[in-house]
């Protein structure tokens, strides 16, 4: 059983608040995607967290082998993610980047942007998770922030749709688009990334606060001065998706690895 706790769910989908520590259907179910619970396929509002469970895009989720990612590779082991999940995840990104042009479009660019929108799908999303807000580590924001794309090519923002359709609950861009160039200062943006992901969230996310955590800067025995533990995209953390809060272990494996070449080549030599 990985999801033990209650979901606050918006009464004006047809939600049934649902408490899985009581209900012993769903602790028998607990493996099974929550979805099923409530016959709906809309997000809710608030959520509890506990480990391994997530919760993003509609309910609480169990965190299983996903049957098959294809824009979410990197959590196919385990994910928080159905399938259904996945192509939202892309339909969203493609959206971003849909109407940049022959010069800028190309399915592969803001790989950072790709891995912030599978967030969703991390198991290990509740690590970083403190009521209303998750922690996302800056060197990834940094690496975010470098892409010239954003420069050349900018990004296509979502237009709200009109107030008096707020009971309409449109999937985003299906009220219009604007170009934005998000580094220009006085733009929207203004050249800020924790305004960028806060405005771009990933799908089914959209409720929570992304707040930058400083996993950089170091103290004088190589630690990290902030130990909150934060989220890094699963592709450039060894550790399989969080920046924990001790010194650089791949430093030591490199100087590992080196030591063991020079070793091979006194041996040989």
């Amino acid at each position: 059983m990985c999801c033990s706790d209650a979901a606050a769910v918006n009464p004006r989908h047809g939600f049934v608040r649902r408490d899985l520590r009581t209900d012993t259907t769903a602790a028998n179910n607990g493996a099974q995607n929550f979805v099923a619970l409530t016959g709906s396929t809309r997000k809710p509002q608030t959520a509890s967290f506990i480990p391994n469970c997530c919760s993003h895009h509609f309910i609480l989720f169990a965190c299983t082998q996903a049957r098959y990612l294809k824009f979410c590779q990197d959590y196919n082991a385990q994910s928080c993610c159905i399938p259904g999940h996945d192509l939202e995840n892309q339909v969203q990104f493609e959206n971003l980047i849909e109407a940049l042009g022959p010069g800028c479009k190309n399915p592969m660019m803001y790989p950072e942007v790709r891995f912030f929108y599978c967030l969703g799908c991390d198991p290990d999303q509740p690590s970083y998770t403190v009521g209303n807000t998750i922690n996302i580590c800056q060197s990834f924001l940094n690496k975010m922030w470098r892409d010239p794309s954003f420069d050349d090519c900018g990004v296509m923002y979502s237009n709200p749709c009109p107030t008096n359709w707020v009971d309409a609950d449109f999937d985003p861009y299906q009220c219009g688009d604007t170009l934005l160039l998000p580094k220009v200062p006085g733009s929207m943006i203004d050249n800020n990334v924790t305004l960028f992901i806060n405005t771009f969230k990933p799908p089914g996310l959209e409720d929570f606060d992304f707040v930058p955590v400083d996993d950089v800067t170091l103290d004088a025995n190589g630690n990290r001065i902030d130990d909150r533990e934060c989220w890094i995209a699963r592709t450039y953390s060894s550790s399989a998706g969080s920046a924990r809060p001790t010194g650089s272990a791949s430093l030591y494996v490199t100087l590992a690895l080196v030591a063991l070449a020079l070793a091979l080549q006194l041996l040989l030599g």
